[in-house]
């Protein structure tokens, strides 16, 4: 009768095995990530974040245009309270993380031209296009 000894000794070679794979992808990604830190700071174009606005059906996508536009959001807040302009969109009580993704897909399809435009005045303008200021909804100053 086996012992399960023999089953033990392949799960610890398959452990091993999906270590140094993983090892050795990871190692692959370390020359680009070297050359990232050499990047020369330049500003986003709407385009470089349309792959990730647009992709329906996957959440690590999603996530990252949300992200994108949640530090436009903040930016543009703080810009505002620096004495900057407050931007052309007044964000309702209760907006949910769909529906700011929504409207951020919603005007790539429809202005997907503009896409050379910076990142964060295209996503800017999207916002103002779901959710203009109103007199009835603007922030107070």
């Amino acid at each position: 009768m086996p012992d399960g000894r023999a089953g033990r000794g392949f799960a610890k070679r398959l452990r091993r095995a999906l270590a140094i794979g993983i090892i050795c992808i990871a190692c692959l990604t370390i020359p680009s990530l070297a050359a990232l830190e050499n990047e020369p700071v330049r500003q986003l174009p709407a385009s470089d974040i349309a792959a990730a606005c647009l992709d329906d059906g996957n959440a690590v996508s999603a996530e990252i245009c949300y992200a994108f536009t949640l530090g436009v959001i903040q930016a543009d807040a703080n810009a505002a309270r620096t004495g900057s302009p407050p931007p052309a969109y007044c964000l309702p009580d209760g907006l949910v993380h769909r529906d700011v993704v929504g409207a951020i897909r919603k005007y790539f399809r429809r202005k997907l031209a503009a896409a050379g435009a910076p990142a964060d005045r295209f996503v800017a303008g999207a916002l103002a296009a779901a959710w203009p200021c109103t007199s009835v909804n603007e922030p107070s100053s």
